[in-house]
Order: C-alpha cells, then sequence, then structure tokens
C-alpha cells in the first residue's frame, strides 16, 4: 500500500463478525484483492463512523452513571437532590425524559433523551427479542401481485410504510406497536421544546377530564358515537357516571378502561412543548383489544390541556405516524 494508507482508518477496520474475520485470518492477500475489499470497506465507513459515535456516547452516559450512583451509595446526594440536579440539567439542554421502558433486541432504553439520540432510536434494531418475532412481515398488494417485506428497525418500518406495506397478522400488529412507540417519540424528540407553562398537573391519572375520543371503536358507528357525544360536551367522568366505562386498573402513569367489549391501556412516556405553542404536551402510549377476543393493537397520542380548568384535547397539528403513500 503507499506510505500515505492510514491503518488506523475506519476503511481499515478488522470485521468483528467472527465468520467474515475468519475468512483472512493471517493471510497476506495479492494487491487486486487488498484493493477490493477496501473498496468494500469504503463504502461502509461512515456507518463504522456512526457506531463509533454512539459507542462513546453510551460510554459518556454509563461514566455518568456510575458517578451519579456512586455518590448516592457515599450519601453525597439524596435521590432528591439527584432529581433536581437531572432536571436542571435537562432544562437547559433540550433534554426530556422518556419514562416507558423502550424493548429493544439488546437491551431496554429508557431515561433522559434529546434531539441528538433520534438517530440513534430511529436506526436500533428493535426484533428479534427473546419473546418477539425474529422480523415483521409486511406486505403490499400491486396489481394481483402481492410483495412481501420485512423490518427490524423503525427505520425499515416507517420506509415500508411510505411505501404501501402494511403488517398482515394478528401478531403481527401487536408487534408493530413499539414501531410505532419509537417514531411518536423520534418525531416528538425532533421537536421537543421546554414549555413555559403546564397545565398537566397528574397527567392521565386525571381519568375524569379525558377526551371521549380517545375510547376504542371497531365500528364506523362506534366512532360517529363517540364523535357526537364529543360533540355534546361529554368528556370521560360522564362516560364513568353512565357506567359505559370501566376502570380496571390505575397508577400515576398508566390507566387501563373497559368499554363495549374493548380494552384500552394507556401510559405515559414524555412531557415537553411538542406542537410550539408554550404550553406543556404529554405523549401517551396506547394499546386497544378486544376484551373477547385475539385482536389487539398499539400505538401513541398527544394530549394537552389549554388551561387549569379546561379537559385533556388531543393535539392533532403533530403527525405521529408515518404518512402512507397511496397506490
Amino acid at each position: 500500500m503507499p506510505e500515505t494508507f492510514d491503518i488506523d482508518a475506519f476503511t481499515n477496520l478488522v470485521p468483528s463478525h467472527r465468520h467474515c474475520n475468519l475468512q483472512k485470518l493471517g493471510k497476506v492477500l495479492p494487491r487486486n484483492r487488498t484493493l477490493h475489499f477496501l473498496s468494500i470497506a469504503e463504502g461502509k465507513a461512515l456507518k463504522a463512523q456512526k457506531i463509533e459515535a454512539e459507542i462513546k456516547h453510551q460510554i459518556e452516559q454509563d461514566n455518568v452513571t456510575v458517578l451519579i450512583q456512586t455518590a448516592l451509595d457515599a450519601g453525597l446526594l439524596s435521590p432528591g437532590q439527584m432529581t433536581a440536579l437531572l432536571t436542571s440539567y435537562a432544562k437547559g439542554r433540550d433534554i426530556f425524559e422518556i419514562v416507558e421502558s423502550l424493548p429493544y433486541r439488546d437491551e431496554r432504553l429508557k431515561g433522559f433523551f434529546s434531539s441528538s439520540d433520534i438517530d440513534l432510536l430511529y436506526e436500533k434494531p428493535i426484533l428479534p427479542r427473546l419473546y418477539g418475532l425474529e422480523q415483521l412481515e409486511m406486505i403490499r398488494d400491486i396489481g394481483n401481485k402481492t410483495e412481501k417485506i420485512s423490518a427490524v428497525s423503525c427505520r425499515e418500518w416507517a420506509e415500508a410504510i411510505e411505501d404501501g406495506y402494511y403488517t398482515y397478522t394478528t401478531y403481527g400488529m401487536k408487534e408493530e406497536t413499539y414501531f410505532r412507540r419509537v417514531y411518536a417519540i423520534v418525531t416528538c424528540l425532533a421537536q421537543a421544546k421546554i414549555p413555559t407553562v403546564s397545565y398537566l398537573s397528574n397527567g392521565i391519572a386525571n381519568v375524569d377530564i379525558l377526551p371521549v375520543t380517545i375510547l376504542p371503536s371497531l365500528s364506523e358507528d362506534g366512532v360517529e358515537e363517540l364523535l357526537r357525544l364529543k360533540s355534546q360536551g361529554f368528556i370521560m367522568k360522564d362516560m364513568i357516571e353512565k357506567r359505559r366505562v370501566r376502570i380496571t386498573e390505575k397508577s400515576a402513569l398508566s390507566l387501563r378502561l373497559e368499554f363495549d367489549y374493548m380494552g384500552l391501556f394507556l401510559s405515559e412516556i414524555m412531557r415537553a412543548d411538542i406542537d410550539g405553542d408554550g404550553i406543556e404536551d404529554i405523549l401517551v402510549g396506547t394499546y386497544e383489544y378486544a376484551t373477547e377476543g385475539t385482536y389487539g393493537s398499539g400505538s401513541a397520542m398527544l394530549l394537552t390541556r389549554n388551561g387549569p380548568n379546561d379537559p385533556f384535547s388531543i393535539v392533532s397539528s403533530v403527525q405521529l405516524t408515518p404518512e402512507r403513500e397511496l397506490r
């Protein structure tokens, strides 16, 4: 190789995959073979740089975690002081807490994230997991032909949706919930700001003032009924009092309701000003299911309150799902 060749460059990294590495071992390849493999490596150099940046970012986070844990164990920092410190740090850097654990292929992620973490969340493989599918199978119909594709990361799933693909099995629809959640988080982090005012109080634990239109329905008649009730001023409190809705589980960050043979599970994911109006919004994970069947599907929605005496309303100005191309 020429004297200018940098053996420490990304184009000359040793493959970490055992099978790939064994193909070369200690052999000295002819010049033409060497150039062939280096040309392949050159095409992957940017990806290698990105992986290195992610590893360094994770190491930095781990170092901070170790320092905080050491201070807590030594009694130099109380849990309350730690929370205040992290909150203050987050407000100064547009960093927001993801309180719902996100299941990826090799780890579960939660904690503080910012817009700089978008690529990591978007590209990181979600499947396969120990108790999940190997990959998400999706199909699309073009004329008399059916095309199939698979996805393991949120990016792959979103691109497939945009190209007109969709899941076609009950299990696939359930597994797709995780892809929808990650996409919603990535969308929100991309435009999240520190709010100037908040009326969220206890969040979805304020079940009485939730909008009735969050309730699940499998028919057009059911959807029209909920819209009509909303136009008449109905909120969740009215549905509970009329015994149309039953609360089966409730905590500070989650809520489970039953309505007309359907179940709905809500869980808080993150809070921030997402739509740019200065008022704090709340990203909520949703999972609806048939109480007497196998149907189940999940996504996310954005809720807000515009004043201290207002009920929750759904923020519709932020698109939390990829736009499907019509074919």
